[in-house]
């Protein structure tokens, strides 16, 4: 009986060392790659939206859709866990800024851009470009 359940407890932690440990990475494979396309969609999105604005930059329709989907972009790239946080941060504060660029206003570019360069200045790191 006691070595049925020592086996029972040793398979029990094998078995959570190995999730843990990485040993089925398909899992998390699968749920980068669903990020990654979903960050692949935005990103065609945001490109499609901004080469209508160049082309309209009047249209208040047109300029809008740009900004949500930069700002949309900026938001998905800055909490993926697909991406690595150096590449993240910057990506996303470079798209907050070009949508303010065109719509100083707009609450979410303004509150982000300010939360990771806070986040910089806190680590005393230079705000990227």
């Amino acid at each position: 009986m006691r070595s049925w359940i020592a086996m029972l407890l040793m398979g029990c932690l094998a078995s959570g060392l190995l999730a843990q440990g990485g040993r089925y990475p398909e899992a998390g494979d699968k749920s980068q790659k669903a990020e990654l396309a979903q960050l692949a969609r935005l990103e065609h999105d945001q490109r499609a939206a901004k080469a209508a604005f160049a082309k309209r930059p009047k249209d208040g329709q047109v300029k809008h859709r740009y900004v949500v989907a930069t700002v949309r972009l900026g938001t998905a790239t800055m909490t993926s866990e697909a991406l690595d946080r150096k590449v993240k941060y910057r990506r996303a504060l470079r798209l907050y800024r070009e949508a303010l660029k065109v719509d100083p206003n707009n609450v979410e570019a303004k509150n982000n851009k300010q939360m990771i360069e806070d986040i910089y200045r806190s680590m005393h790191r230079p705000i990227p470009d």
